[in-house]
Parts: C-alpha cells; sequence; structure tokens
C-alpha cells in the first residue's frame, strides 16, 4: 500500500515535484519500520499499560518472537508485529502528502518519527491493545479508520497550514501522470486486501467477507464517483474521467476499511455510494478552512475515515463478526444495539481532537527550529532537480510515436484534429502549410514537433499586443533550467524565429522574441556558453534594422542585460567588433527627428561594451577598438544642444537626474568616458589618451 501511496500522489503533482513524493513513501517505511522496532511496535501493543499509552517492556522487540500475540494466540507475535508495523507505515505515509512541491525533505522524515511516536501509537493503542479505552468500551475499528486514516488526514491539513499555499503556477494544477494514478490506485486497491482481509489474523470466512466487501465499496465508489464528474465537473461537455474513478476508489477503500469485518455486503454497497458522495462534495472544506491541501487528503482520509467510523456503529452485525468462529460482539444499529454510534462518535472526536492538537505542537515547534518550506526557487525550479537531480521522466524530445514519421499519409486523427497553428510560423522547414508533409513524414506536424520547439512557440501569443505568455514562458525557463544541453538547441531556434519575423516585417514579434531570449538567458547564465552565440546572432540581426528606433532599443537593451552577467570562463575568442561599428553609427546618428535617442542608445552600447570586456578581462578585444569608441565619445561631449529646446527649458528635479542622463548624449558620454579611464589598466591609457590626441 505504501508504494500505491506514492504513486498516487505522484501522479497527481507536477512532473517536477513526483520523485519526490515516491522518495517520502519510501522513506516512510524506513524511518516508521525503526521507530517500530524501537518502541513503536511497546507503545502500540505492549501487553500490559495503562488505558492510554504502552509501556516499554518490549522496547527494542524485547520478549517478542514466537509467543501469542495480543490479538490472536494462533499468531506469533514476531509475524504480528511486522504485519501492524505496515500499519503504522501507511498512516504518514498518507500525511505526508502535504509537503507537495513546498516543504523539504529533513524536516518531513523527523516529523515521520516524531508524529509516529505521539499520534499513531497512543491512538493505535486505544483501539487495538486489550487495554485501551476505545477498546475496552467495545469501540467497532476493523483496520484503521481512525488509527490510520483519520489522524493522518487531519495531520495533512495542519501540516498544509504551517507550510502555507503554493504558488499560484503550482496550485492551479492538473494532474501530470494519470498513468502514475491509475497504478497507484491498482497498487492500493491489491493491498487494501492484506490490509482489511489480514485484520481477522487467520484464513477464515471472515476474512472473505471482509475482501468481498472492500471490493463491492470501492467499486460502487468509482463509478458514483464517475457519475458526480460527469454530471457535476462540466455540465456544457460531459465526459468520464479516469482521475475521478481513482479518487472514488479509494474513497470508498477508505471508508470501508473500519466497517470491514463487521458489515455484509448490501451494506458495502450502501457504504461506497455515500462514501463517494460525502468525499467529492467534502473537498470543498479546504476552501472554507483556507488551506491548501493539494491532494484533498483531509477530505479523503479525515472524513473518510469518520464516516466509516460512523457507519460501521450503524451496520455492523454480530452475524458477520462472528464468522471468524471466535468474535462475539453486540452489533449496530441494525442489531439494536443503540448505543454502539455513541461509542463510535466518542472515538472519532479523540482520534480527530488528539491528531489535530499534537500535530500542530509538534510542526509548531519544528518550525520554530528547522524551516519547514522550501525557498521561492527552488519551489519555481522543482524539488527533484533541488533535492535530488533525477526525475521520474525524464523530459523526452518528441511526445507522441516516432513511427508516424515513416507512414505516407497523416493519420485519420490528424486529418479530423488538426494540430494548433502557432502565430502562423511553422517549426521546421518552413512549410506553407501544416497540412504539407515533407518526404512522406510528419516533420510539420505539432504532435512530433520537438519540446524545445513547442516550448518556443507556445510563448508567443497569437495577438503580439497581448505581449510573452508568461505561464508558457516560466515553462521555458523551467525546461532551460533542467535540461541545459538543450540550451543550445532553444536558442538556435529562437533565433530562427527572430530572423523569420525580420524577413516577413513582424515587428512586434521581433520585439518579443528579443524580450524571450532575454528572460530565458537570466534564468540560465551559468550555461551562458552553450548559447550565447545564437543569442548575440540574433541582436545583430535587429541591429542591422538601422532606422527602427523601437527595434534597436529592445536590442540594446538586451545587450546591457548579457554585459552585466559575470561570467566564470569567458570566451576570449569572442568578437564584438560588429557590436562596436553599430554602436559607433549610432552615436554619430542625424536622423533629424530621433538622432539624441539613437546616440544616447549607441552610448549606451559603448558603457555596455566597456563594462563586459573589462570585467571578463578581455582587455586585446576591448583595447584595439579605442580608435572607434573613443572619438564617438568625445563626438557626443562636443555636442551641444543635444535635447530638443523645450527640454532643456524645464527644471530638473532630483528625482529627474537620471532620466536626464540617460537621455542627454553629452552627459552620458562624459560618464562612459570617465568609467573608461577607471577601468584601464596602466598599460592601456596609451590607447584611451591617444584617440583624444588626434581628436
Amino acid at each position: 500500500m505504501v508504494p500505491g501511496i506514492g504513486f498516487f500522489y505522484s501522479g497527481m503533482s507536477k512532473r517536477k515535484n513526483a520523485l519526490s513524493l515516491l522518495w517520502l513513501s519510501l522513506m516512510t517505511v524506513a524511518v516508521v519500520s525503526f521507530e517500530w522496532f524501537f518502541w513503536g511496535y511497546s507503545l502500540s501493543f505492549s501487553k500490559t499499560g495503562s488505558k492510554f499509552i504502552g509501556n516499554l517492556d518490549n522496547f527494542a522487540l524485547m520478549g517478542v518472537l514466537n509467543g501469542p500475540c495480543v490479538g490472536s494466540g494462533k499468531v506469533p507475535d514476531i509475524v504480528f508485529m511486522i504485519f501492524q508495523c505496515m500499519f503504522a507505515c501507511t498512516s504518514p505515509c498518507i500525511a505526508i502528502g502535504a509537503v507537495c512541491g513546498r516543504g523539504r525533505m529533513w524536516p518531513a522524515l523527523i516529523f515521520m518519527f516524531v508524529w509516529s511516536t505521539l499520534v499513531y501509537n497512543p491512538v493505535a493503542y486505544w483501539i487495538w491493545s486489550q487495554n485501551g479505552w476505545a477498546s475496552v468500551l467495545g469501540v467497532y475499528d476493523f483496520a484503521g479508520g481512525i488509527p490510520v486514516h483519520t489522524i493522518s488526514g487531519t495531520a495533512a491539513l495542519v501540516y498544509s497550514f504551517f507550510l502555507g499555499p503554493r504558488n499560484a503556477i503550482n496550485s492551479n494544477h492538473k494532474s501530470d501522470n494519470i498513468a502514475h494514478i491509475v497504478l497507484g490506485t491498482t497498487l492500493s486497491w491489491f493491498g487494501w486486501f492484506g490490509f482489511n482481509g489480514g485484520s481477522t489474523l487467520s484464513a477464515n470466512a471472515r476474512a472473505g467477507m471482509a475482501c468481498t466487501v472492500t471490493n463491492l465499496a470501492a467499486s460502487v465508489a468509482g463509478v458514483t464517483w464517475c457519475m458526480l464528474d460527469y454530471y457535476l465537473l462540466n455540465k456544457n461537455e460531459r465526459k468520464f474521467t479516469t482521475f475521478g474513478f481513482c479518487m472514488g476508489s479509494m474513497a470508498g477503500l477508505v471508508v470501508i476499511t473500519p466497517a470491514s469485518g463487521f458489515v455484509g455486503a448490501p451494506a458495502s454497497i450502501l457504504i461506497g455510494s455515500l462514501a463517494a458522495v460525502c468525499v467529492y462534495f467534502g473537498r470543498k472544506m479546504k476552501t472554507l478552512l483556507k488551506i491548501d491541501d493539494p491532494f484533498d487528503i483531509f477530505a479523503q482520509h479525515a472524513i473518510g475515515g469518520l464516516m466509516g467510523t460512523l457507519l460501521t456503529g450503524i451496520f455492523a452485525q454480530k452475524s458477520i463478526a462472528a464468522l471468524d468462529g471466535t468474535s462475539v460482539i453486540n452489533g449496530g444499529w441494525l442489531d439494536r444495539n443503540w448505543l454502539q454510534l455513541a461509542y463510535q462518535f466518542a472515538f472519532c472526536v479523540s482520534g480527530f481532537g488528539w491528531s489535530l492538537v499534537i500535530t500542530f505542537l509538534i510542526l509548531f515547534v519544528m518550525n520554530k527550529i528547522f524551516v519547514l518550506r522550501v525557498d521561492e526557487q527552488i519551489e519555481y525550479v522543482g524539488i527533484d532537480v533541488e533535492e535530488f537531480g533525477e526525475f521520474t521522466n525524464d523530459y523526452v524530445e518528441f511526445e507522441r510515436d516516432l513511427s508516424l514519421r515513416h507512414t505516407s499519409s497523416p493519420p485519420q486523427f490528424i486529418q479530423q484534429h488538426p494540430p494548433p497553428v502557432v502565430n502562423n510560423d511553422y517549426s521546421i522547414n518552413n512549410c506553407s502549410t501544416m497540412s504539407e508533409y515533407c518526404n512522406n513524414c510528419y516533420c510539420c506536424g505539432y504532435y512530433c514537433v520537438p519540446r524545445y520547439k513547442r516550448l518556443v512557440n507556445n510563448v508567443f501569443p497569437q495577438n503580439p499586443q497581448a505581449g510573452l505568455d508568461k505561464n508558457n514562458l516560466e515553462r521555458l525557463r523551467f525546461y532551460a533550467v533542467v535540461k541545459p544541453e538543450k540550451l543550445d538547441k532553444s536558442f538556435r531556434y529562437m533565433a530562427e524565429k527572430v530572423a523569420r519575423y525580420l524577413r516577413h516585417n513582424n515587428r512586434q514579434y521581433v520585439i518579443l522574441g528579443v524580450k524571450a531570449m532575454n528572460d530565458t538567458m537570466k534564468s540560465c547564465y551559468q550555461q551562458l556558453n552553450s548559447f550565447v552565440d545564437h543569442y548575440l546572432d540574433a541582436l545583430r540581426l535587429v541591429l542591422e534594422e538601422k532606422n527602427d528606433l523601437e527595434l534597436t532599443e529592445h536590442a540594446v537593451l538586451s545587450f546591457e542585460s548579457f554585459c552585466e552577467i559575470r561570467e566564470e570562463a569567458p570566451n576570449y575568442q569572442r568578437n564584438y567588433e560588429f557590436f562596436v561599428d553599430r554602436f559607433t553609427e549610432l552615436c554619430h546618428n542625424n536622423d533629424e527627428q530621433n538622432k539624441t535617442k539613437f546616440r544616447c542608445l549607441g552610448l549606451r552600447g559603448h558603457h555596455a561594451l566597456i563594462r563586459k570586456t573589462a570585467n571578463d578581462e578581455l582587455q586585446n578585444d576591448v583595447w584595439r577598438h579605442m580608435d572607434k569608441i573613443v572619438p564617438s565619445i568625445i563626438y557626443n561631449m562636443n555636442v551641444k544642444n543635444s535635447r530638443p529646446q523645450d527640454d532643456l527649458s524645464q527644471s530638473v528635479t532630483p528625482d529627474q537626474v537620471e532620466l536626464v542622463e540617460k537621455n542627454d548624449p553629452s552627459i552620458l558620454a562624459e560618464n562612459v568616458l570617465r568609467d573608461l579611464f577607471c577601468r584601464a589598466h596602466l598599460n592601456n591609457i596609451t590607447a584611451c589618451v591617444q584617440p583624444i590626441l588626434t581628436v
């Protein structure tokens, strides 16, 4: 069951956090197994103890071997111990799903150990030990409605409260891997037969009935949830959902857990139906409480466990319990034992309240000692990358079977449902129409376009006035961070798109392309050398549009951002001669309307280049161009009234100083020349002074 829960959570999470949930489910077994060996089993099932908690008579499994266990004289104590150990592992595994995408791993491991000791062990003792107060009272909980599900669901709610809500990108998310959800449901469903049927501690008719009602409840709950989704989820487009069936089945399994050894098949059908309905609508509790419970753990396990325990008090039957040949109970309401529901309710309140209070205290103390939540950058990139450096499913280049490339005609599905066209720009081979297929393969089809190209295409909106698609831009940046080996291809493709837009005179898309490259570069500057050539090629193409002020401005601003990056291993072979020549031309621009702006852009470009080459110690590259850079600077220092007269007539406030410096060529030129001499080494002063003397 533990790996089943892990896969279930993994499928519901974003792919960048899926592995962490699988890892935590496995670590639950490791941590809790040690706790169970150390003192957990003794605290939960020692043969002597108070009505509240066991003692340490069986500390480190002392005296646990071949003697009879607590539940049956026919089962060795050591066998019963390992069977119950799996129950103890399952409960914190359910709760730990709350850390999804936002919780740190080390505090989660510590929480498992402490929570198992202070919450699970006492509650398990209450109901399953012969001395526990709930057991003495006569409460029915066959396989752990309260000890396994309710207390873990409550703990997940409290953990989510302390971690706080996920960021908007993570919280507004649909399941990334339905196959993992189906696999997790299947494993859990199969494990539940051992969970419920095995709780009879014998192969008898009661065990068979427990498995039967478990299967029936899960089946009915799954179908009921599907019906609710079909009629309520989207009334305009009614569809069945695989995810809905899995959620419903898990809800049915949870609710039938405390009742499985006490109810018959007809009752299990009603219990399964009620389970789906109550949990389905119980998910709204997190909205009312304003707590981000990522997998609806509270609704499914806490509410489900409470509901199952209460329904056991109604549908429990003497005849079902007697199927093992030894058990004698008073039954529930069906046997006219009206007081039983009150006992069940008392146990529900006690288990829920104990878990709520103790979990809150545990996390309150831990939050003072540790930092429970990861920082924003790790949450954005993903815990799998930062904590493990591994993935559940590595990022593949193609989503569809590559065998599609070798058939002679388009598949019927693609003919009936043509892939989307992105900005009338086609990904491969510049085909004129999406229906045109090259060399009998679907290289132009959306379904076979490499992932990095689809990510780049999706960044550009159909309406350029809307700006870059922020969600898709973040996906592209995330892909660039986790797949640095694809940066060369990604930037080459973005440069190709910029060139294509320039040829088609799509100025707005050119600007968006420059912005996309600039934002992506800032996210993965550590791998700058792998893509910088394509980035600079794109800027060269944009700067060649000499009479376009807007394009030039965006190119210079992007170049300034590039120059601010301090490279750990600068490329000494990189050539900036084109940029020197182009910025020099801008410094001498004589356009009647925009010469001031063009000259300022040229000076800013020179200034950025000086900072870049001086910081990276590319002295030969910058100093050999002083015969172009210095005269351009001095030319603008000597220009008088470079701003329009109406601007000069206005008084400049202190708040406008920075703006004036950026828009006045003479002031900007002075700052550039001053910075140039500050950065010049003693051996290079001559290269700076000689052009001044010549001028």
